[in-house]
């Protein structure tokens, strides 16, 4: 006999689907991003330090990241009409059942999708943009050739014609990760042996050479470090995927809740909200003192650390990272106020 799903494992059910799609837009994105860029105009420009004319060069345009922006609009319809059928029968005072349905074209609903949509690809592109301004400097500064400081950015072409490795579609951060990890290759520090997004296939040959005091050869330098930057966009991916995805279906939910109290289907005084946590391991402990936690609809959640958040994944009241990147809680809601 089939199990019947809760309502919680109903939505991570949607969650993970719509991460993975997220996920898999994003890495096309990149792609198509680096299939588009012409190294002789980058490289040109870098040798005639046009910090300006480099970047735009890279076409590092809103609109590429449509594909992306197209899921997480999937991932709050589907919230939203996840939450409509996870509620109760509603019938009006004459007994008869109430319809209920969600409006993604809902003026309220497209605004924050448009809203959403606008600032993470402002993120985006300005912390791309942040780091390809910084490898330019750093590079000049270090006396690299302009080829070099593209290959660095850009990545390098495989027999099949395809560019990987670089630093496009990786955060600031990743960029300063992927530095330090080819510094500890460049100077022979066993650190490069213990990074967790290294490919452990090269940690044999490496670790000879480290072991026999000689130079890592240029040529594993470049294969590790290009390895490293592919699984570092990979994780990239799969945070932004997750963060998204969790973001676009507890919002889409909460609207569809707001779409019923707007229209008076349901009793706003009625209407309450409950956290839900995988409750596993991974869990993180803020979250795990929100698990069960039940309040009503218009009121805040408030984490350990004071964040507060109308649903999990919110940012609008201000929320920090640590509270919502790579969260997997979801809202659920109810017409009594009772826990589910």
């Amino acid at each position: 006999m089939l199990k019947k799903l809760s309502p919680a494992e109903k939505v991570s059910i949607l969650l993970d689907q719509y991460a993975a799609a997220i996920k898999d837009a994003f890495l096309q994105t990149i792609r198509d991003i680096r299939a588009s860029i012409i190294l002789r105009m980058f490289v040109n420009r870098v040798e005639a330090r046009d910090y300006a004319g480099a970047l735009e060069a890279l076409n590092l345009e809103p609109a590429m990241f449509n594909p992306v922006l197209d899921e997480v609009a999937k991932a709050y319809s589907g919230g939203g009409n996840s939450t409509i059928s996870s509620l109760p029968p509603i019938n009006d005072p004459d007994g008869f059942r109430i319809n209920l349905l969600f409006d993604a074209r809902n003026p309220t609903a497209e605004l924050w999708l448009r809203t959403y949509s606008a600032r993470l690809v402002a993120d985006i592109v300005e912390d791309q943009k942040r780091s390809v301004r910084d490898a330019i400097t750093k590079g000049i500064a270090s006396g690299l050739s302009a080829l070099a400081i593209a290959q660095w950015i850009l990545g390098r072409r495989g027999a099949d014609g395809i560019r990987t490795g670089g630093i496009i579609g990786l955060t600031f951060t990743q960029v300063q990760w992927v530095a330090a990890y080819r510094d500890e290759l460049m100077s022979g520090s066993a650190g490069a042996l213990t990074r967790n997004l290294r490919d452990r296939r090269y940690d044999k040959a490496i670790r000879a050479a480290i072991a026999d005091e000689k130079p890592v050869p240029m040529a594993l330098v470049d294969n590790a470090v290009t390895a490293y930057q592919n699984r570092a966009l990979t994780f990239r991916a799969e945070a932004i995927g997750r963060t998204e995805a969790l973001a676009g279906v507890n919002a889409g939910g909460r609207e569809a809740i707001r779409q019923l109290d707007a229209s008076r289907k349901v009793n706003p005084g009625l209407v309450f909200k409950q956290w839900q946590s995988m409750e596993d391991d991974r869990v993180r402990h803020t979250h795990v003192d929100l698990n069960g936690r039940v309040i009503r609809f218009d009121e805040p959640f408030i984490s350990q650390r004071g964040n507060r958040m109308m649903h999990p994944g919110d940012r609008s009241l201000g929320a920090g990272p640590e509270d919502w990147v790579n969260c997997r809680c979801v809202a659920l809601y109810t017409l009594d106020g009772k826990r589910r």
